[in-house]
């Protein structure tokens, strides 16, 4: 099976190449979309979906990209604007790449060459939320990292799409760190929808609590949370 991956993406030559595109026209190939030229991300997903059509079995797939522990760099020369943008057309590379048929070269067999949108969820994580001021002041840290409350997306066939949770208010902080933003959802419930609404993990194994996937946390925090229930996000279906 690893054979057949690396049929896949390989070129004729043989020689692994991670910039080698994929056998057939596809939004994750630079040369069919100058969109995502030079972004690793897109490399990394353009394996990702050779794997996927394969059809391996695999379940879980995990990519990352770094730099945004920028500091004072953060938009100096649009660096933080380039890093929004390698997630955002990379991202929506592989969804198009999901969400079409492809047609292989002769001699490629046993493939999902079909619209696989409908199999995939796509889900970010971070632990890099921003801060709503800067938090540190000297030349060197200056910047808005760490914060302990950001937005993710969820992308996929399944997907409900639209906005979950409010905006959050500039001018009404959380209480614990008046620089953070205050939160909708606990993160827990972020990916305990995941769990429990697309990978079929009963209700009654997240939690929280002990022995459960979601661990408790019921010391109210000085917003008056605490994580004592799990609570679904509607972006999945039940």
């Amino acid at each position: 099976e690893g054979a057949k991956v690396d049929a896949l993406i390989l070129l004729a030559e043989g020689n692994y190449d991670a910039d080698n595109p994929l056998v057939y026209g596809s939004p994750l190939n630079e040369t069919d979309n100058p969109n995502v030229t030079g972004m690793r991300l897109a490399r990394d997903l353009k394996h990702v979906a050779a794997t996927i059509r394969a059809d391996v079995g695999a379940r879980f797939f995990h990519v990352a990209m770094g730099g945004f522990d920028s500091h004072s760099n953060q938009e100096r020369g649009f660096f933080h604007s380039y890093l929004l943008r390698e997630v955002s057309e990379a991202v929506a590379g592989f969804y198009n790449e999901m969400n079409q048929a492809v047609s292989l070269p002769g001699g490629y067999g046993g493939y999902e060459t079909g619209n696989l949108a409908s199999k995939v969820v796509i889900v970010t994580f971070s632990e890099f939320g921003r801060t709503i001021r800067q938090n540190a002041y000297s030349a060197g840290p200056a910047g808005t990292d760490h914060a302990t409350s950001a937005p993710q997306l969820v992308t996929g066939g399944p997907v409900l799409g639209g906005q979950y949770g409010a905006y959050p208010d500039l001018d009404n902080p959380g209480s614990d760190n008046d620089d953070d933003l205050r939160m909708t959802y606990d993160f827990r419930d972020f990916f305990g929808t995941i769990l429990a609404r697309w990978l079929n993990v009963p209700v009654a194994d997240l939690g929280p609590g002990p022995g459960k996937l979601l661990p408790a946390t019921p010391e109210v925090d000085g917003d008056g949370n605490s994580y004592t229930a799990f609570t679904p996000i509607p972006f999945l279906p039940a």
